[in-house]
Parts: C-alpha cells; sequence; structure tokens
C-alpha cells in the first residue's frame, strides 16, 4: 500500500499529480537514480509523461514527494 507524507501531498496538488499518476509511475517505473540522503527518486510514467517520484530507500511504498521533470 502506498503511503504519502504531507509534503508529497501538498506538491501533488501543487503540480497536479494524483494517487493515480503516481500508482502508475511506480508500477511503469523505468529506472531509479540516488536522491537526498536515505531516499531514491523513481522515474516512470504516468499519463503519457514521466513522472519522478522521491521515496524512502527502505520503503519505496512511502512517497516523500512528486515532480513533472519538464516542469
Amino acid at each position: 500500500m502506498i503511503r504519502y507524507d504531507d509534503h508529497a501531498e501538498r506538491r501533488m496538488a501543487e503540480r497536479g499529480v494524483t494517487k493515480e499518476d503516481v500508482q502508475r509511475a511506480l508500477r511503469r517505473r523505468v529506472r531509479v537514480t540516488p536522491g537526498p540522503p536515505g531516499k531514491l527518486w523513481v522515474w516512470g510514467y504516468a499519463g503519457g509523461r514521466e513522472l519522478k517520484v522521491g521515496v524512502l530507500a527502505v520503503d519505496q511504498q512511502y512517497v516523500t514527494t512528486v515532480a513533472w521533470p519538464d516542469e
């Protein structure tokens, strides 16, 4: 089950990202790159666009932030 911290939910609202978008991106990941200490960036596709999802390294079902890389 995917969980979201408050920061992630604020960023999702600001950027027009839905929970369904995040779920799709995590399922359709194309790569994973290092993020800030203790975190990873999961890059995946949602709605025909690439979405960058920040997750905890120890729990990739815990979302800390999201961003459309092209914005």
